[in-house]
């Protein structure tokens, strides 16, 4: 099964940033957080008849 790797830790932290900016009333930054897209064995085009 594909699957997409995502940081945690990361996604934690941003998320918190943001609560913390718009509960301020500073204005929110757009950001992204890197990702990794994990290919597996069980991917592939169905087989005919399947």
């Amino acid at each position: 099964m594909t699957t997409l790797a995502q940081p945690k830790e990361s996604l934690g932290r941003a998320g918190v940033d943001l609560l913390l900016r718009v509960l301020d009333g500073t204005a929110p930054i757009r950001g992204t957080v890197p990702s990794r897209l994990i290919i597996r064995q069980s991917t592939g085009p169905c087989r005919p008849g399947a």
